[in-house]
């Protein structure tokens, strides 16, 4: 079950790892399909993606249209939130893909996800002062990952330079330079999230574009990926 959030407790500033994930193209489904279908798809969608976050104790802040925000950290903390947050997106990716699937006839396409992670400090705690105050986290982390977000292309993971420091060593990533995103000054490193290293070690980055095969063609090899989650297993039994 999803973290219960503490009905009395103070706002507290804590380290946390804040992510988003939208549906891309809801838009257009949403304009193509009748409203009891859309209903119907944001009820699928809303459920595996709880499911990812529950399976990894992090915490569902809010759904909104066909976007959800996890926070991993807060109510509850764990030494490898970053880490949680990393694995929850590769499983909400599949997940995704295996939904599309049972959709496609309905659809005539697939679906597919864009997510932004970042990592840092947050201020969590209730907003307001009644007795059904809802639990929130607040604060530039926030405001980042949700900027990753809307940069991150159909099927991308996006994630900030603070949370590539802390999980450099268990997860294989692309290095995307620079970005410019929405509210920041400067521009932002940011790194695309490919997989999981199978035997963690030394730092493991595929610098891409240092990867060129003869001709000037870029190659990107295939990370090795951990099994497909739980709810992806119709996918492939």
């Amino acid at each position: 079950m999803t973290p219960a959030a503490p009905v009395a407790a103070e706002a507290d500033r804590r380290s946390a790892t804040v992510l988003f994930a939208d549906l891309s193209g809801f838009t257009t489904i949403s304009e193509r399909l009748d409203p009891e279908d859309v209903r119907a798809l944001q009820t699928d969608l809303f459920g595996a993606l709880r499911g990812v976050v529950e399976r990894f104790d992090a915490f569902v802040e809010k759904f909104v249209g066909d976007a959800v925000m996890a926070v991993f950290g807060a109510p509850v903390a764990h030494e490898d939130d970053p880490q949680r947050a990393l694995h929850a997106a590769l499983e909400m990716h599949a997940c995704v893909e295996a939904l599309g699937e049972r959709w496609r006839d309905r659809l005539g396409h697939s679906l597919a996800l864009h997510i932004g992670i970042n990592s840092g400090r947050v201020v969590a705690g209730h907003l307001g002062s009644s007795a059904d105050a809802a639990y929130a986290v607040t604060g530039d982390a926030v405001n980042t990952a949700a900027r990753l977000q809307s940069a991150a292309g159909a099927a991308q993971t996006l994630v900030s330079e603070a949370t590539f420091q802390l999980t450099q060593r268990e997860f294989v990533f692309e290095s995307k330079g620079t970005l410019a995103l929405k509210g920041k000054a400067e521009p932002l490193p940011v790194y695309r999230l490919l997989g999981v290293v199978e035997r963690p070690h030394a730092p493991l980055v595929f610098l891409l574009a240092d990867l060129v095969l003869p001709g000037g063609a870029r190659r990107v090899p295939p990370p090795r990926l951990s099994p497909p989650c739980a709810c992806c297993w119709s996918k492939t039994m």
